[in-house]
């Protein structure tokens, strides 16, 4: 559920109906306002996770965005998945693993590896964020 989308925050019947159906919820914060709705919803207590994905462009802004929702967030105690989008995604990943957050990778993401050469697939890209992580 992104909570940069139209209606997320009020989706009451939508979280009752994934809750009683033993679903996972994963809430999707864009923004700095996405994560002060979130944190003041009562969504948060039903989510399995909170995935950290800034929109901006540009590395430094996406850095600092994502920075900042992890400040708010954090003290939910939910694991963070932090990501981010074509030229971004490898600061943004380095610095999951760096702050001990989980990460994700694939061709939704980003259709290159780090240094700007193409992936041939979800696996070479997988392959390189493991060795990143470690």
């Amino acid at each position: 559920m992104s909570w940069s989308e139209p209606g997320a925050p009020a989706a009451p019947a939508v979280v009752s109906a994934l809750v009683e159906r033993d679903i996972a919820i994963e809430a999707g914060l864009w923004t700095l306002e996405d994560a002060d709705r979130f944190v003041e919803s009562e969504v948060a207590r039903f989510c399995l996770r909170a995935l950290v994905e800034p929109m901006a462009d540009r590395s430094a802004a996406a850095l600092a965005t994502a920075e900042a929702i992890v400040e708010i967030v954090r003290p939910l105690g939910l694991p963070l998945v932090v990501h981010g989008h074509d030229r971004t995604t490898w600061p943004l990943l380095r610095w999951a693993v760096a702050n001990g957050d989980g990460s994700r990778i694939g061709l939704e993401d980003t259709l290159e590896l780090e240094g700007g050469r193409r992936a041939s697939d979800d696996a070479e890209l997988v392959a390189a964020a493991r060795r990143i992580a470690g």
